[in-house]
């Protein structure tokens, strides 16, 4: 299998589409907080450590697309005090291991899934 940023590089995939904003997507050799990968709501931005291997890097790629879904879905800032139940990082985790792990064990359906015709 293909490291997941050389197939978005051969597919010039250098963005996500989430309807009212696209957001860039790259790689970077340091993150602030010695973070492994952060999406800016405010730049529209998605970066991923540029030295992950395959499987950790599609799994942060997968983590950081749920949280904007998320912030779609109004799930828009930290809740340290869990006053509202699970934070929007909380979600984020359980839902992106789901979702990855749906997308792998059925690619031929997500693809099925993903054409518009």
């Amino acid at each position: 299998m293909s490291h997941i940023y050389d197939i978005l590089a051969e597919r010039h995939i250098g963005s996500v589409d989430l309807g009212f904003a696209r957001y860039k997507l790259f790689t970077a050799d340091s993150l602030p907080d010695d973070e492994w990968a952060h999406t800016d709501t405010d730049l529209h931005e998605i970066v991923l450590h540029a030295h992950l291997d395959d499987g950790r890097a599609r799994e942060f790629l997968m983590h950081e697309l749920t949280h904007c879904v998320l912030e779609l879905a109004g799930y828009t800032s930290e809740d340290p005090d869990k006053i509202y139940e699970d934070t929007n990082e909380d979600m984020t985790i359980k839902l992106s291991r789901g979702f990855l792990l749906l997308v792998q064990l059925n690619p031929d359906l997500m693809m099925a899934l993903a054409k518009k015709n």
